[in-house]
C-alpha cells in the first residue's frame, strides 16, 4: 500500500547514529571509549585540501556556486572518471550534491513515481530503504548472503515476483565489504535495460578495495544514454567526511531535472569544501596509503577475533568494515551493542540496522579506526565477562 502523505517522513532510525550519540555523551563525562560503530577515516584530508580551504577562507570569497557545482570541481570528477573507468563522462553529466546522501534524494525524486518499487540488498546500508520510504516510494528488499558476496545477481532479479522500477547496487558494499564479479555486473545492466528498470550504483567505497579493483557500471557501459545514474562522494575513499561533498553521473536526459530540482532543495553544495575538493585530485597518492592501513586493521582484527572463537566471518574485499555473527553470544544484537559500549566501552554497530531479517545476528564493526583502537578493543572484547562465560561454555 502507497504511504498516505500523513505518513511520508515517518522512518526508523538509523541506528549506527543513534550509537554514536550515545558512545559521544559516554565519552563527554570522561569514560574512556573506542568507536568502532562509525564509517568514517580516521585519517585527514591531504595537505592541499587543507590549504585549499584555509585560502578560500582568507578570500572571503564563500557565495553560492552553480546548483550543479563548481565548473572546474566538475572537470576535474569527469577527467577522474575517465582515466580510472576509461569512459567519456562530460563534465555536463556531473551534479554536485551536499553529501552522496544528496545525490540519493535528487535520484529517486527524477527517477520514480510515488509508489515505485526501488530494490536493495539486504543486508545494506539502511539509509537506501529510509529515503526511499520518506520520499513516498516502496523499498524492496532483495535478501542476499556470503555466497554471492553478499551482493544482488541477476539469479536474485529473476526470481522477482513483483516489477521493480529500479534497484540500488553497492559494491563494495556496507556493512560487509562484498564486491560485485564483472560477470554479474555486466549480467544485471542487460537484465535491467531489457525489462526498463533504472540502475543507481552507489559507488562511495569505490577506491576502497583489497586484492582487486571494484568493477563500475563506468567500466561497462557508456550510460549517456542509459537509464543508469553514478553516485559517489568525498567521504570516504578521498577522507572527507564532514565536507559534506558528493556527486552523480547521469544520462543526458537528467541532467536538466537534476539541476531544477538542486536549484530549489540545496541552493548548492558547501562552496568551501567544493574549492578544496579540487585538490583532493593533485593527492591521489596519499589515498592509496590509506587502504593499505585499512587492510592491515581488516587483517589483524580476522586473525584477533578468529583466536578468540569467533567462527561466521565473512572476509571483506572491499570498504572499511566487519560483519560479524553474533548468534552463538546473544538473538538481540541491538542489546548486545549495548551492553558492549556499557560494560567495556567499545562501540560497535547492531545489525538490525542493516538488515531487518536477520540482523539480529550481527553486529558490525567498523576498521577505519587507528589500529591501536583496534588492538585495544580487541583487548577488551577477548576479556569481557561475557565473552569469557559463553566461550568457557562453547568448550
Amino acid at each position: 500500500m502507497i504511504k498516505k502523505e500523513k505518513e511520508r517522513g515517518k522512518i526508523s532510525p538509523f541506528f549506527v547514529m543513534e550509537m554514536l550519540q550515545i558512545a559521544n555523551e559516554r565519552q563527554s563525562k570522561g569514560e574512556d571509549i573506542l568507536h568502532l560503530e562509525f564509517g568514517e577515516p580516521h585519517v585527514s584530508p591531504p595537505k592541499r585540501v587543507i590549504c585549499a580551504a584555509q585560502e578560500r577562507i582568507k578570500s572571503d570569497s564563500l557565495g553560492y556556486t552553480d546548483s550543479v557545482g563548481l565548473p572546474e570541481l566538475r572537470s576535474a570528477i569527469a577527467d577522474y572518471c575517465n582515466k580510472t573507468y576509461h569512459s567519456a563522462i562530460k563534465k555536463e553529466q556531473v551534479v554536485i550534491t551536499p553529501g552522496s546522501s544528496g545525490s540519493f534524494i535528487l535520484s529517486f525524486l527524477a527517477l520514480f513515481k510515488i509508489g515505485s518499487l526501488v530494490a536493495h540488498a539486504v543486508p545494506g546500508y539502511p539509509a537506501h530503504a529510509n529515503i526511499i520510504s520518506a520520499l513516498g516510494l516502496k523499498p524492496f528488499p532483495i535478501v542476499v548472503g556470503p555466497e554471492t558476496n553478499y551482493q544482488p545477481t541477476v539469479e536474485h532479479l529473476k526470481k522477482l515476483k513483483n516489477n521493480i522500477s529500479g534497484i540500488i547496487i553497492t559494491s563494495p558494499s556496507n556493512p560487509t565489504g562484498g564486491i560485485l564479479e564483472m560477470n554479474d555486473l555486466k549480467d544485471i545492466i542487460s537484465f535491467c535495460k531489457k525489462r526498463n528498470i533504472w540502475i543507481i550504483s552507489d559507488e562511495i567505497y569505490h577506491g576502497i578495495s583489497f586484492h582487486k579493483k571494484a568493477i563500475s557500471v563506468l567500466d561497462i557501459v557508456d550510460i549517456s544514454n542509459e537509464k543508469i545514474v553514478v553516485i559517489n562522494g568525498f567521504s570516504k575513499y578521498f577522507a572527507m567526511p564532514g565536507w559534506r561533498l558528493g556527486w552523480s553521473i547521469l544520462p543526458k536526459n537528467l541532467i536538466e531535472t537534476f539541476k531544477n530540482l538542486a536549484q530549489n532543495f540545496f541552493i548548492s553544495a558547501p562552496t568551501l569544501s567544493q574549492y578544496a575538493a579540487i585538490q583532493a585530485f593533485n593527492s591521489l597518492n596519499d589515498f592509496g596509503k590509506n587502504v593499505a592501513l585499512y587492510k592491515r586493521n581488516r587483517d589483524f582484527l580476522l586473525k584477533e577475533l578468529t583466536r578468540i572463537g569467533f567462527k561466521e566471518i565473512f572476509k571483506p574485499q572491499g570498504a572499511f568494515y566487519l560483519y560479524l555473527n553474533v548468534s552463538h553470544l546473544t538473538n538481540n544484537s541491538t542489546l548486545f551493542c549495548m551492553r558492549m559500549l556499557n560494560e567495556i566501552g567499545v562501540a560497535v554497530a547492531p545489525g538490525i540496522d542493516f538488515d531487518p531479517f536477520e540482523g539480529k545476528k550481527f553486529i558490525r564493526i567498523a576498521f577505519s579506526r587507528p589500529l591501536r583502537d583496534i588492538k585495544a578493543a580487541i583487548e577488551r572484547i577477548k576479556n569481557w565477562k561475557l565473552i569469557k562465560e559463553k566461550m568457557a561454555g562453547k568448550k
